[in-house]
Order: structure tokens, then sequence, then C-alpha cells
């Protein structure tokens, strides 16, 4: 996912007070998103199981291992999806909502996050509700935030003065903030690591259809010389001759012979098997 963030077509909805929605839909009519197809309402601290109070933790265990995982995906969201900002007084200054205004102003790249640099790259939009101010408010988010490392976003969140209901969510993703570069080139590599399997198996399976092909081909043209009247001897030879110089056609010969006759002897499941199988299947059709 992380390597063609700008692809995403989902806007993710971000304020600092999720309990007053229904107030903002006048705000939402006049201030529509930049999606071009869909609004992603995410309010994943609500949406994640919670404690019912600060004493006592009534959670199940599968609850529990929901919201660790949860948790652990929260950054990767806002890291490739487009995200509106709802901003209030109350934004700067609150642990999730700078924490993901923050990762929605990176790009994702194979050294790690940095900066948007242009137009094209941003996915964010910052929308000012209630008391927030415009001219001042939006630059001052930008400029405290959008150009942050994750050391630094480490101990501007780390700060006593950031608000937090649930203290133990800052120890779980501080340490996943301060990793941010680490865990993005760590996804770099495996989706490099993917695509050059996808394209080695392509290739295997590309080579493999060949060698049946010509190994349908090698049935036929063992059957034709027979058919018109090259004595048995007369083959071996031709075949001894072409395992001196190539002896890799021995394998192709045993697909051949196996092709013509089902008691040849190969065993099923080997690869000359599985060849012998195809280019039956090859022959009569």
């Amino acid at each position: 996912m992380l390597h063609r963030p700008l692809t995403a077509q989902y806007v993710c909805l971000h304020l600092s007070r999720p309990s007053s929605l229904h107030s903002l839909l006048p705000v939402l009519h006049l201030h529509p998103p930049r999606s071009p197809l869909l609004l992603l309402l995410s309010l994943p601290r609500h949406r994640r199981p919670q404690r019912q109070d600060k004493d006592t933790d009534d959670r199940s265990p599968a609850e529990m291992a929901e919201f660790a995982y949860m948790l652990s995906c929260i950054a990767d969201l806002y890291l490739t999806t487009k995200v509106l900002i709802l901003l209030d007084n109350s934004y700067v200054g609150r642990f999730w909502t700078m924490m993901e205004a923050w990762c929605a102003m990176q790009m994702v790249t194979s050294q790690g996050v940095r900066a948007c640099e242009s137009e094209a790259e941003k996915r964010y939009t910052i929308t000012c509700i209630w008391n927030a101010d415009e001219e001042f408010d939006v630059p001052k988010l930008i400029k405290k935030l959008s150009t942050k490392t994750p050391q630094e976003m480490y101990e501007i969140l780390s700060s006593p003065d950031v608000v937090l209901t649930n203290s133990k969510d800052k120890e779980l993703m501080l340490p996943v903030v301060s990793s941010t570069d680490k865990h993005v080139m760590e996804l770099f590599e495996r989706s490099a690591t993917m695509a050059k399997l996808d394209e080695a198996k392509m290739k295997v399976a590309k080579a493999a259809a060949a060698f049946v092909a010509t190994a349908a081909t090698a049935v036929d043209a063992v059957d034709e010389a027979k058919a018109a009247g090259v004595a048995e001897e007369e083959l071996q030879a031709v075949l001894a001759d072409a395992f001196a110089k190539a002896p890799a056609i021995q394998t192709l010969v045993a697909v051949a012979a196996a092709a013509r006759s089902p008691d040849a002897g190969v065993a099923e499941g080997s690869a000359v098997g599985s060849a012998v199988a195809a280019a039956r299947t090859l022959k009569s059709n």
C-alpha cells in the first residue's frame, strides 16, 4: 500500500471532537473534501474497543488484541490516505490529532518519510471550524508539523502538555512514531522483494510453458518419424547425438516418451511428470 500513496480514493475525516460530528454537516456541505470517490469516516480511537472507565479494563483478550492491532495500523492509514482536517482551537495540543495530521503531511519513500514538496504530493486538506482562524491557525499547524522528522515528532508528542485521554496509548504509539522511517523502508524493501519474486515466478511459468510446448512437439515429431518408417535404431542415434550436445534434452525426451506411453514410469508429482501431463493435454487439444 505504501508505495503508491497518491492513488488513495478515500478521505479520512479528522477532527478533535468526533462527538460533535452532527454539527459539522453544514461545514462539509460548504467545504466538500477533494476525494474523487467517497468520504471514509475514520475515527479510530472511538471505533477501537475501549475500556469502560480509567480504573477498570473489562475488555476480553480478543478485544485487547484487536485494540493493539488497530493501534499498529493507524500510522499506515494516515501515511497513505487523503485526510480532511477539521481544525478547531483544541486540535494543536492533542496527541492523536497531531500525530495523525503529521502522518498526513508526509510523503512515503524508499528512504523513509519526508514532507510533501508539491500540490501533487499533498494528501491533506485543512478546513477551519468554530473559532479557528484560517489566516492564523492553518499556517501554524502546517509549520508546527509538516517538516518534522520522526524523531522531532517523538519529542513533540512526548511533551507533558500534549493531551491524551489514555496515557498508555502514548506509551504504545511513541515508539511507532520514532521508528516511522525504518518501518516505511522495510515496507518498501518487502514490496520490492515481492515484485522480484513475482517476476521470477513469471519467468519460470513462461519457461515451463515453452518446455511443455516443446515436449508436445517432440511427441508429434517422434510419432511422425515412426509413421514415416524411421527405424527405432536411427531414432536412438539421433537422440544420442542430441544428448551429447545438450544433456538437458534427455529430460525432454523422457517427457516425449511418457507422453506417447502412459506406462513409461515417470513419477507422479515430479517436475518431469508435471510436464508430461501438460504435454499430453496439449497434444490432445
